[in-house]
């Protein structure tokens, strides 16, 4: 690679691009992903770069892309480069002043599915020229690496290093339909009255630890043996037996507000619940933010507030 003009090197920043996604990701399907090009594609313009420079910048095989010391070296100045060309494109964005461009947003699966829907028919009603791309994932992907706008998570935080915007708590509470005739019995402020109950829970069997714990607003902790009818991680599926009687439901109380306003649950122990976690937007930096991304962010906090206090 000595010797060779760097307007050679970089005279393609499309190569360039592909070079340091499959750099960073280690793979060139999960680089063709991100970029949206064939895989074919990717690994043509990394082979032409390749080319260009005269030395190696990965090892193939069947299971595995790695780096070469050559491969680093470009890196760090691609990197800088592409992190340099991306900064252009926000002051001229700046500009404008109009929200434009993609919107890559990452949730957690369950508050995206009840949440996330009406904050991003908001954002593109109002925004016609912004493109949002949502993922729904329990997993905590890197907002860098995976070049990732904006992340919601559910829990406590763990990355220091990331811009973090607390929405406020989300609970998960004990719910039961308001149609059955034993409502009634449900109204007790102890827990100690549900022992034996038949809960619908959220979470697997293995997860789920019996007695349950339930904690109060002085975090007071009380627990209560059960009866498990029904074991599922996905809310909705505890939302239809909750709503026939065949037992107390554990929801997330976004998920059961709507019913709870309509009349069809009623909340057992308004005072506890099975567990309390604070949500927060995150951000990979508050300088370098795109007007897409900070319109995006102005209603999803306004929404998503709103929301957590239902």
């Amino acid at each position: 690679m000595t010797g060779v003009p760097s307007e050679i090197i970089f005279s393609d920043m499309l190569d360039v691009k592909a070079f340091v996604e499959v750099a960073t990701r280690s793979s060139f399907v999960k680089a063709s992903r991100r970029l949206r090009m064939p895989r074919a594609t990717v690994s043509r313009r990394v082979a032409r770069l390749e080319e260009r420079v005269g030395v190696r910048l990965f090892q193939r095989t069947t299971r595995s892309v790695q780096i070469t010391s050559a491969g680093e070296l470009l890196l760090q100045h691609a990197s800088r480069i592409l992190h340099e060309l991306d900064g252009a494109q926000l002051s001229l964005e700046k500009l404008s002043e109009t929200p434009s461009g993609p919107v890559v947003i990452s949730a957690p699966i369950i508050l995206g599915q009840a949440l996330l829907g009406q904050i991003i028919d908001e954002f593109v009603t109002s925004h016609p020229n912004c493109t949002p791309e949502l993922t729904l994932t329990n997993q905590k992907v890197g907002l860098v690496t995976e070049g990732i706008d904006v992340a919601f998570r559910v829990g406590p935080l763990t990355d220091s290093a990331l811009i973090a915007k607390r929405m406020g708590q989300v609970e998960a509470a004990l719910y039961v339909s308001s149609d059955r005739a034993f409502r009634d019995e449900w109204q007790a402020i102890e827990p100690s009255s549900l022992a034996g109950a038949n809960i619908l829970v959220l979470g697997n069997r293995v997860a789920e630890i019996n007695p349950m714990k339930l904690v109060n607003e002085k975090n007071e902790v009380a627990s209560v043996t059960f009866e498990p009818k029904l074991f599922s991680t996905d809310p909705q599926i505890l939302l239809p037996p909750a709503l026939s009687g065949r037992g107390i439901a554990v929801l997330p109380t976004f998920v059961a507000a709507p019913f709870v306003r309509q009349g069809k649950l009623k909340r057992v122990l308004k005072n506890w619940a099975v567990r309390r976690s604070d949500v927060h937007i995150l951000l990979p930096s508050a300088k370098l933010m795109r007007p897409g991304v900070r319109s995006f962010i102005e209603i999803a906090t306004n929404q998503m507030r709103l929301a957590l206090q239902s």
